[in-house]
């Protein structure tokens, strides 16, 4: 898969979803509050599926729940720009040449550092037979782009794209005549080739045997449940859910270039989102609340990408809703929020 895109662009955004107030344990954060509201363009109160993301303009993209579908596992991308205009929807039902593909599961999707949108896209097997894997890139206008085609042994779940067509994906690869398998974490080239497996200590330990579907999914939980982005710097930072939040910086080349502690709120908090831009990390932690029916408490750290080291922590009123959209450094977000049966963009920052 080539990849197009005209030029870099600067400011990067990052995308948290909150979902309620935040108060930082170290004493009271400051809050952020709502500097413009502007109402989505043609859409009304919305569920969403996989994490809000977000490319250098500033435009939001994320996947709705339709209406009335049994099958949300193909819900397409919109597309919003930071003033409410809907700028384009990326679905499946564009791959005319290939029903297979047309009728496959979005396990995830990226954007790339140019804003082009790319489907990670695994079709069903059918009786007796495996199903395959691909990569569904689009145009900035919606319309299908081309296919690159994943091994077929390898479950994909979640993935970035490197700016040159490279793809780290994080997975199981499943044994031969499915006895056994192991989880991964590998690089593949622009053709969708197998290029280098990402040496981590960690993941040596996360396999199975029997080809249990349960042993599998306990497993792969660390990568499933992590995050996984792409920085303005062209290296992809991985943070995996586990007991010490550490993320991983790794290169198109697959190694490891560092890892990065991160100082958490308190007890209790775990990582549920994570961007980076201009040399931060921002990572939203959450913990469930006290009581059935009690908000979660949030608070959006702000890292040195570089040395770990906190260099801030928000927390947000509830009114600001389901998710973050961008973060641009220093302190500047925006929120997917509801008002009155409509979608709408919330801009903040804490002055």
């Amino acid at each position: 898969m080539k990849i197009r895109g005209a030029r870099l662009r600067v400011t990067v955004c990052a995308v948290l979803a909150t979902l309620g107030t935040g108060t930082a344990l170290r004493g009271q954060a400051p809050e952020l509050r709502a500097t413009k509201t502007v109402p989505i363009a043609g859409m009304g109160p919305v569920a969403l599926l996989n994490d809000v993301k977000c490319d250098a303009n500033g435009d939001l993209y994320f996947r709705v729940m339709p209406p009335n579908n049994p099958d949300p596992l193909r819900a397409p991308v919109v597309e919003v720009s930071p003033s409410g205009k809907r700028k384009a929807v990326f679905s499946l039902a564009s791959v005319t040449d290939n029903p297979a593909v047309q009728k496959g599961d979005i396990a995830d999707f990226a954007v790339t550092q140019f804003g082009e949108v790319v489907l990670l896209v695994s079709t069903r097997a059918s009786k007796g037979g495996k199903g395959k894997n691909y990569l569904v890139d689009f145009n900035d206008d919606g319309s299908y782009g081309d296919l690159t085609k994943l091994p077929s042994d390898l479950w994909p779940l979640k993935f970035v794209m490197f700016p040159d067509s490279e793809s780290l994906i994080s997975g199981m690869m499943m044994g031969q005549g499915g006895e056994a398998g192991r989880a991964s974490l590998a690089v593949f080239d622009a053709q969708g080739r197998f290029a280098k497996e990402v040496e981590v200590a960690s993941f040596k330990k996360l396999s199975w045997s029997g080809g249990s579907f349960d042993g599998a999914a306990t497993a792969i939980k660390p990568l499933s449940l992590g995050l996984a982005v792409l920085g303005d710097d062209g290296d992809a930072y991985l943070l995996p859910r586990t007991a010490k939040p550490s993320v991983m910086v790794i290169a198109p080349s697959g190694s490891v270039v560092r890892t990065i502690s991160l100082d958490v709120p308190g007890p209790g908090f775990k990582a549920g989102a994570l961007r980076v831009a201009g040399g931060m990390l921002a990572v939203k932690f959450y913990r469930h609340g006290p009581g059935k029916g009690s908000p979660d408490v949030n608070v959006y750290q702000v890292y040195d990408s570089s040395s770990g080291k906190l260099l801030a922590a928000y927390g947000t009123p509830p009114e600001f809703g389901t998710a973050l959209g961008c973060f641009s450094p220093p302190d500047s977000f925006s929120f997917l929020s509801q008002r009155a049966g409509q979608e709408v963009l919330v801009h903040a920052s804490p002055h």
